[in-house]
């Protein structure tokens, strides 16, 4: 496959034809080239455009959305770190909306969760939320006596896990997880403590990218074991058809692209691609680890080298000043309905120097490890057959396949 430079008319071209199969009327997106075509990008890189012409007014999109329905619920937004930092910034700085950080991830809060008497949480933190299974030798890391229960290189599958959860379940504090997840709740509690302790008692809007309510339905567990039930809200980029389990316990949590997984077409490309957004929202920390003494969370190191932070520095400087320049001209036109088909032609449908801008891009393993993993590696075969752990965008490993 021979590459033309990458402009704005081949990227209208692409979109035109993504739309029209999806049946999206035009009108809007042709004022959104109207809008492209009178910025200046020519010096600057094909990732850089990308995130000026694409990833821009898709967030732009979803933080109108965000500063909509909380100026509505008069919530205290809280970003969910890590990516939660960018959204505030966002938030900010195109509607003057206020928030906080909160270091929670899928990891500690699960854990934490069933140090507060959830047992499908632990469930959910062996095997459901994992990119790598989880392995006999992995689980004695969190506590040497799991030795006997999983052979070391045994795979812990769904039944597996239940089978476990259920035997640990019976040994209360005695379950060779404990210490791990009552570490995670006591450090949990405190640092929710610190970071709301002042705030308004109104309630709190969590903020985050790819959800099942993992997180939420943790931490409100988590909350309501201290006796402190808040009210917490959810709002994401997406939700996926896994939110039923949070909306079980009570959660109200809502998704922007998708709700629930619906529509199923852009639910089921996002839900296999959660990253391709996450890496323009990032910021210079690895994954949360735990908490210190005082509820202050401790990072591990980020996988980006330095010249990859300055890159994402630089998107995000392109991202933020392109966003104004669409919230001020589109307004109510940067509907759900435009950004999933910007969006969804993106994960879908890439164009070849999309994917060479961004295939490479180092990802972590997040509750699954440190070792870090590429965004789209080239690989053989068909896209059906590769795993997460093989490919976070499979389409653009599809389209490796023919770019020489």
């Amino acid at each position: 496959m021979n590459l033309s430079p990458y402009g704005e008319s081949q990227l209208a071209e692409a979109e035109e034809a993504f739309a029209l199969k999806q049946g999206y009327p035009l009108g809007h997106l042709t004022n959104l080239w109207n809008i492209r075509r009178r910025m200046d990008v020519s010096d600057l890189p094909d990732s850089c455009k990308l995130a000026v012409w694409v990833v821009a007014p898709v967030l732009a999109g979803f933080v109108s959305w965000l500063a909509a329905e909380i100026k509505e619920s008069c919530m205290l937004p809280l970003g969910v770190m890590r990516e939660g930092r960018y959204l505030l910034r966002l938030l900010s700085c195109l509607h003057g909306v206020q928030g906080r950080e909160i270091a929670v991830n899928r990891n500690l809060s699960l854990l934490a969760a069933y140090a507060a008497d959830d047992d499908e949480a632990l469930v959910n933190w062996l095997v459901r939320t994992r990119i790598k299974p989880l392995t006999g030798g992995d689980l004695a890391k969190f506590s040497l006596s799991t030795k006997g229960d999983v052979p070391v290189d045994g795979i812990i599958d769904l039944d597996l896990a239940r089978t476990l959860v259920a035997k640990w379940g019976r040994q209360g504090e005695e379950s060779p997880l404990w210490y791990a997840a009552k570490t995670a709740r006591d450090g949990l509690t405190l640092h929710w403590k610190r970071t709301t302790e002042d705030a308004p008692n109104k309630g709190f809007v969590m903020l985050d990218f790819a959800s099942a309510g993992n997180i939420q339905r943790s931490l409100q567990t988590v909350l309501e074991g201290e006796n402190y039930p808040p009210v917490l809200r959810g709002l994401n980029f997406a939700t996926t058809q896994g939110v039923i389990w949070a909306q079980q316990k009570g959660c109200e949590i809502r998704g922007f692209l998708s709700d629930a997984g619906q529509p199923s077409w852009i639910g089921d490309a996002y839900r296999r691609t959660p990253e391709l957004i996450e890496i323009f929202a990032g910021c210079d920390l690895g994954p949360l680890q735990s908490y210190g003494s005082d509820g202050q969370p401790q990072w591990s190191d980020s996988p980006l080298d330095k010249n990859r932070q300055r890159t994402l520095s630089d998107w995000q400087e392109h991202i933020l000043a392109a966003a104004r320049i669409y919230h001020d001209a589109m307004s109510s036109a940067l509907t759900a309905d435009l950004c999933r088909c910007l969006w969804g032609r993106l994960l879908l449908q890439p164009l070849a120097n999309e994917v060479l801008a961004l295939c490479d891009w180092p990802l972590d393993f997040g509750v699954d490890g440190e070792t870090p993993r590429l965004l789209a590696p080239s690989l053989a075969g068909l896209p059906q057959a590769w795993s997460k752990i093989q490919t976070a965008w499979p389409a653009a490993s599809l389209l490796r396949q023919n770019i020489s």
